[in-house]
């Protein structure tokens, strides 16, 4: 039987070395905190490349909760479809439309649209990635149970590290890697009702490339929201992400 061997570099124990360390140092809930969540997210993510300038990709998401049994159970459903387009190597531009089906509470659900227009920026593509991702949403949330309708804007900006543990380039197939993320967000307007108002997210995860096509990803993710549909109090989440992507058309750039 042939088992699965993976080797790091000096450097690459380092780094993976700081990162975890980074994560150990992540705040955990303070006494102030009158909510602790964990959820799970699957995600699966298509990709099609027409040429190294543009690429079309659909996201289908179904997350929920896992604890808090005697609470009315959490959950939603997504399909998000998007494009890219590559106007120059520093730049990434993003334009999206999130489609979010929600059961809040036992008597609260809502549909969302939201569309996002956004861009990266891209300050280390040499083998690994640091970037940034700034974008911008309009949410137009309808209550279904009560025919109301809640809109605003928000802003999400995130500072994002991609790093191969056992290559030197996280393109080459059977290359494990990993993620780090810190992502903040802030309300335009009026603060919408929901089960979870995010506040602040940070991410940590490793990733295994099978092929340049196909890529599975586990992500941790911290998370600092608000209950505004239950009475406006603090909530932290811990989120674990099992994300797979599969890319139907390659491009020639790395992603």
């Amino acid at each position: 039987m042939n088992y699965l061997k993976v080797q790091l570099s000096k450097p690459h124990k380092g780094l993976l070395v700081s990162i975890v360390t980074l994560i150990s140092l992540l705040p955990i809930p303070k006494a102030n905190c009158q909510q602790v969540d964990h959820l799970l997210w699957a995600d699966l993510i298509l990709d099609y490349a027409f040429n190294p300038t543009y690429m079309a990709e659909v996201e289908f998401a179904h997350h929920f909760i896992l604890n808090n049994p005697d609470e009315p159970a959490f959950y939603e459903y997504s399909i998000t479809p998007l494009l890219e387009i590559y106007p120059a190597p520093i730049i990434d531009v993003i334009v999206a439309v999130n489609n979010t089906w929600t059961r809040q509470t036992s008597n609260e659900n809502t549909y969302e649209l939201r569309p996002i227009v956004g861009f990266r920026l891209n300050f280390i593509q040499k083998g690994y990635i640091l970037r940034s991702y700034q974008r911008l949403e309009y949410r137009r949330i309808k209550y279904l149970d009560s025919e109301t309708i809640s809109t605003n804007g928000r802003l999400r900006t995130r500072l994002e590290l991609i790093y191969p543990l056992t290559t030197n380039n996280i393109s080459t197939p059977k290359t494990l890697y990993t993620l780090v993320d810190a992502e903040f967000f802030g309300d335009i307007g009026e603060t919408i009702d929901e089960r979870y108002s995010n506040r602040r997210r940070l991410r940590l995860g490793l990733g295994w490339r099978f092929s340049r096509w196909h890529r599975l990803e586990f992500i941790y993710i911290n998370q600092s929201s608000k209950n505004t549909i239950e009475g406006d109090f603090k909530t932290t989440e811990h989120i674990y992400r099992l994300r797979f992507k599969w890319l139907l058309h390659k491009k020639n750039q790395d992603q």
